[in-house]
């Protein structure tokens, strides 16, 4: 018996249906992925980090929201030029 099963209790969903369920979700995962985004990681010193975060809440912004809009000004910029 799994550690999670009762006895007496029977799940309403088939164990068939609940891995079919599983897979459908990550198939939808890995397309929304795909649409869109991907992951950055930036290694920077503590005392930096602290200050961005800083400056940004004081925007109202988040440090993502914040280097996107960096990017794109930066990218509009050098479009003008």
């Amino acid at each position: 018996m799994a550690k999670r099963e009762r006895k007496g209790f029977s799940s309403s969903i088939p164990k068939e249906r609940a891995l079919e369920d599983i897979k459908e979700q990550l198939q939808e995962q890995e397309t929304i992925e795909e649409k869109g985004t991907v992951r950055i990681t930036l290694d920077i010193p503590k005392g930096f980090h602290k200050q961005l975060k800083t400056h940004t809440k004081s925007l109202g912004q988040t440090l993502k929201g914040y280097f996107l809009w960096l990017a794109r000004e930066d990218l509009k910029k050098e479009n003008r030029q």
